[in-house]
Formats: structure tokens, C-alpha cells, sequence
């Protein structure tokens, strides 16, 4: 414990340096998000909206927490959405993930979504504004969730004025089948920012992310683990933007307090609390976001969250390791082809002070999310 209290004290030290001159924030993964809105309002109208997300990930990793792999496919969502009313929108189509070297596609799932919207506040029924778009910081949800999982289906609401942004969320991940030999599995969300402090160039924030996993279900064929998982954090947020022309376009740094904790009955009660901090601190350039990332654990652990930066290994062996102090440096650069088209390319190299290794992940994606409007339905007065 001693000698873990003395590297935080270091690493601590090391990045007061470090943010003389670069801050940042968490990762923006905005270009890779569904697009959501339609650029009209007009009741009536009918768009076809494509969703087309491609990605390579290559984790080489051989810690004892987490295997490396290598993530290479694609994803596609092809909806008609209609909105009868200018609050009102009704979307369905069809999604496939195809994982190339699979000879099936990984997933095939019909899309239906309800949206409605008044004023800052928008409600969604069925399929979610997913993944990346909650916005959490990638303890709290780890980046290949989203190319593992894509489709998020549940209740959403969401209010965003130009101080506040405010979400909360619940997806249901699987209900008792009829032969109850599975329980049922929901995780539920809330994220807030709240600008207290903006002026023309210069922003503060309080940024407060709340999840909860709850596996449940009565008279179950087969012993499972049933309990909650409780996973939050608050930080402080700082941001400088610079005028156009500039080399440095924006400045950010981040600091976040985390708390996790685990009750689960049954087979292997689990019963445990976990912290963490987690730093973020770099620069956007015109031709490249340079983001340093220092994470600290002790105990934590997130189902959602991103394998790194958990004390318990995901390999299906019984190894845990409770203090976690990870070092990233992050480099990515994104082409935006056209308004509906961008490239981005990731290196992510980090280093592991516990178990003295140096690892590094790196990827490329490519996202295409054309709207057309096709049509237009002449409604009755």
C-alpha cells in the first residue's frame, strides 16, 4: 500500500507538470455516434437515415486483467423515419454487425424508436440515442462496448438547455425467459453538466454520472448471482477556446472521483467497494487532440466500464490486483470528408505501473450517417 501511495504521489506531481502546457478531456467520440436528428421540422416529412459505422481496434494487451483482440467489422442501421407531427418522429428499420473471419452476421435486430421533442426536452421509447452519446467517461463505460453492443433498447429523456445537460436512461438487457434459467438484466443512467461559470472563451462545469446494473429475477431454474452494481462520479471540468486561425484551437482538463459498489446474493455472494480518480489533461491541435489520461484505482470495478481500468481480471481466472495506476497517451486525428462522412485514426499507448508494462492499442474508424428526405405525406386538416 505504501509503495502504491507513493507512485499516486508521483504521478500526481508529474501531471501538475504536465498541465502547465497540455490539458484536455475525455475522449470526444461525437463523429462516432448515430445521428439522430433530422434537419426539419416540417410534419410530414419522411427521411431515409443510414447508420453506417466501420472499425478496426487492435488491443495488444497481455496484462493479467485483459486479454488482447482485435475488432474488425461493421455495423449498419437503415431506418424510415416519419414525423407526423414537428414534436413528433416514428422510426424503424433493420441493424446488422457483421465481425469479419465470422461466417454469420454477430447481430441482426429490427429498429423502432419514438421520439418527442418540446422545447429542451426530448422523450425516446424503444431504441436509445446509444453508447457513446450518455456521454460517460470510459471508466464507467469502456470504448468497445459500443462495437460489441450497439443497440441500446428501454426509456429515455433528456433535457439540454445551454447551461444544463441532463439525461437519464434505462436499458433493458434481457428479460426471465420462460424456462427462467436467466435472469433479468436492466442498467439504468444519469448524467448531468451543469456550466456554472462561461464566459466567451473560457467554461467550467460540474459534470456528475450515475449508472446502476441490476440483475434480478423470482424462482430462477438455475443459481445466478442477483444483486446491483452501483457505479458514480463527480468531477470538475475546464475548457479554453482560442480564435479560428490558431494552432491551438481548445484547451481542456478534467478530474473525476469515482465510487463503485457491488452487492450480489446467491453462489458467491459478492459484497465490495471500490474508488477511483481519473485525470484528463490535453491539447486540440489543427492536425492532431493529443489527451494524457491518468487513471488510479483501488478496488473498482464497472460491468460497463472499460476492462483497463478494473482491479478484477476479466480473463475468468480469479486474479485481482486492487490498486491500478495506468498512464495513457492518447493521439487521434479525425478527417470530416463531408458533413455526413469522417475518418478517425487512434493510437493509444499506456503504461501499467503496477505490473510494469507498456502497452498500446490503436484504430481506425470510419463512420458514414447520410438523411435524405424521400418524401413528404400530405396530411388532412
Amino acid at each position: 500500500m505504501l509503495n502504491f501511495l507513493i507512485i499516486r504521489c508521483k504521478l500526481f506531481f508529474a501531471f501538475l507538470f504536465f498541465s502547465s502546457t497540455c490539458l484536455y478531456a475525455q475522449l470526444d467520440n461525437h463523429l462516432l455516434e448515430e445521428r439522430f436528428d433530422t434537419e426539419s421540422t416540417e410534419a410530414g416529412s419522411v427521411w431515409l437515415k443510414l447508420q453506417s459505422y466501420n472499425f478496426l481496434r487492435n488491443n495488444e494487451y497481455f496484462n493479467p486483467i485483459i486479454s488482447g483482440e482485435t475488432l474488425l467489422g461493421t455495423q449498419l442501421g437503415s431506418t424510415v423515419l416519419y414525423k407526423p407531427l414537428p414534436q413528433l418522429s416514428i422510426e424503424g428499420g433493420v441493424f446488422f454487425a457483421q465481425d469479419f473471419g465470422r461466417d454469420n452476421l454477430r447481430a441482426f435486430s429490427p429498429i423502432f424508436r419514438i421520439s418527442y421533442q418540446q422545447d429542451s426536452t426530448k422523450i425516446i421509447f424503444g431504441n436509445l440515442h446509444a453508447n457513446y452519446a450518455h456521454r460517460l467517461i470510459e471508466p464507467l463505460y469502456g470504448f468497445e462496448q459500443a462495437i460489441n453492443r450497439r443497440l441500446e433498447h428501454g426509456l429515455q429523456l433528456i433535457r439540454h438547455r445551454p447551461r444544463l445537460y441532463s439525461e437519464l436512461w434505462i436499458d433493458w438487457q434481457q428479460i426471465v425467459p420462460e424456462n427462467k434459467d436467466k435472469p433479468e438484466i436492466f442498467w439504468v443512467g444519469f448524467t448531468s453538466e451543469w456550466r456554472f461559470l462561461s464566459s466567451k472563451n473560457f467554461h467550467l462545469s460540474l459534470p456528475l454520472q450515475i449508472t446502476l446494473r441490476h440483475t434480478g429475477g423470482q424462482d430462477l431454474s438455475v443459481p445466478v448471482l442477483l444483486g446491483n452494481e452501483l457505479n458514480a462520479a463527480v468531477g470538475l471540468k475546464a475548457q479554453q477556446d482560442f480564435s479560428e486561425g490558431l494552432f491551438v484551437k481548445k484547451i481542456y482538463a478534467e478530474f473525476y472521483g469515482l465510487h463503485s459498489s457491488e452487492q450480489y446474493g446467491g453462489p458467491n455472494e459478492i459484497d465490495r467497494n471500490g474508488n477511483g480518480l481519473y485525470y484528463n489533461l490535453g491539447i486540440d491541435t489543427k492536425p492532431v487532440h493529443l489527451l494524457f489520461s491518468l487513471w488510479q484505482g483501488d478496488g473498482f470495478n464497472a460491468t460497463q466500464g472499460g476492462d483497463l481500468y478494473k482491479s478484477f481480471s476479466q480473463r475468468g481466472d480469479a486474479f485481482s490486483q486492487a490498486e491500478r495506476a495506468l498512464l495513457f497517451v492518447r493521439l487521434f486525428r479525425d478527417w470530416i470528408i463531408q458533413e455526413d462522412l469522417s475518418l478517425s485514426l487512434r493510437a493509444e499507448p499506456y503504461y501499467d505501473f503496477q505490473n510494469e508494462l507498456l502497452e498500446f492499442s490503436f484504430g481506425f474508424y470510419i463512420t458514414y450517417r447520410p438523411l435524405f428526405r424521400i418524401g413528404q405525406v400530405i396530411q388532412k386538416k
